[in-house]
């Protein structure tokens, strides 16, 4: 497949190029979040035209021709963009080699949970019949019932509210919120 694809609108053609390592790297992040967000609210960012300019092998070609290009023109050279630099096709196989790794860690750690429990179960740190399953439901019905109980005083007693003086008079002398501070702000001096 061809590296670049010309694009043609009105009297210009403008040339899509799939971005160099660099370039797509530098971008990523905005074509990711660009292709999850409702396509009005994409064109409104400036990584919209950010991406666009990324992916364009003129972009002084590309720069005048935006100042007067027409909103359906515009998004059509975006889908054209994301369809020949492969874009959606990247990004959901990324996203699903994540998932299955991510799912294969999570199995990996409920098969050593359970292996642990079933060494605790024979060296008798827990008991034979331990179930995870009754500990959480068990939890859950204790947790239920203590959210109900009635909640301990909060605010502070009469007799402990004080009498409106302070405690100790100000002083006149300096302090370290008020005085001027030399430059270097507690700095060791050089000699």
């Amino acid at each position: 497949m061809s590296t670049t694809k010309q694009f043609k609108t009105g009297d210009t053609t403008l040339t899509i190029q799939r971005p160099s390592y660099r370039a797509f790297r530098d971008i990523a992040g905005k074509v990711e979040a660009l292709l999850e967000i409702e396509p009005a609210a994409a064109v409104a960012v400036p990584e919209f035209e950010e991406v666009l300019k990324a992916t364009q092998a003129d972009t002084e070609a590309f720069e005048t021709w935006i100042e007067t290009a027409d909103y359906q023109e515009v998004v059509r050279l975006w889908d054209a963009t994301i369809e020949h630099c492969e874009f959606v096709p990247f990004f959901e196989a990324r996203r699903r080699q994540h998932s299955e790794r991510s799912k294969a860690k999570m199995m990996d750690e409920i098969d050593l949970m359970a292996a642990q429990m079933e060494k605790a179960k024979s060296s008798g740190l827990l008991p034979s019949d331990f179930s995870i399953s009754d500990a959480m439901t068990e939890a859950m019905r204790t947790g239920e019932t203590q959210t109900m109980m009635p909640s301990s005083q909060t605010s502070t007693p009469a007799g402990t509210d004080g009498d409106g003086k302070t405690s100790k008079p100000k002083t006149s002398g300096s302090s370290s919120g008020t005085s001027r501070k030399r430059p270097g702000g507690g700095k060791r001096s050089s000699n």
